[in-house]
């Protein structure tokens, strides 16, 4: 998938590929939003797919992408910054497609990482120097004290980790 962000996209808009921009039905979709998003919506859907179908994409992946560009232009209050005056509306609409999909690749590569978990990372020698200092018999005994603690936090977090890992299988 190409996801760089607006690179291209004044040379897609002047291929021809999109319609000429209806001011008057972006200026009528800021006052009755979702009658007129409706119409913007259809007559900017099939530009954007033969777009995505254009850089590689299936159409199922294509669907579903313009599917929740759709979504996700409904969540915002996308059309209050857009003003005939600022320029195309068809370069405005393109470079925030690029954006959305460069974003949904963003979250499609974190969560093949396991974005989203969270990962318990203590060192094992710190641990092992806890165990020493709490279990020791002589010395400092805010050491000792501030070495038990912090095994009991860590015993804590691992058996939350363990807890939520097995309520996430059963699920």
């Amino acid at each position: 998938m190409n996801v760089g962000r607006v690179d291209g996209a004044a040379s897609d808009v002047s291929s021809g590929l999109f319609a000429d921009t209806h001011w008057s039905l972006v200026m009528r979709a800021k006052d009755d939003f979702a009658t007129a998003l409706n119409s913007l919506c259809l007559a900017y859907r099939a530009p954007l797919l033969v777009w995505l179908r254009c850089r590689g994409e299936t159409p199922e992946d294509a669907e579903d992408l313009v599917q929740g560009f759709s979504e996700h232009l409904l969540s915002y209050e996308f059309l209050r910054n857009v003003a005939r005056e600022k320029g195309c509306f068809r370069t405005f609409l393109l470079a925030a497609f690029q954006n959305y999909l460069c974003d949904q690749h963003k979250r499609a590569v974190a969560a093949k990482r396991g974005g989203g978990q969270i990962v318990l990372c203590v060192p094992l020698l710190n641990i092992i120097l806890c165990l020493v200092w709490a279990l020791r018999p002589s010395g400092n005994i805010h050491r000792r004290s501030f070495c038990r603690a912090t095994l009991f936090l860590i015993l804590v977090a691992v058996v939350v980790a363990v807890v939520r890992g097995l309520l996430k299988g059963v699920s």
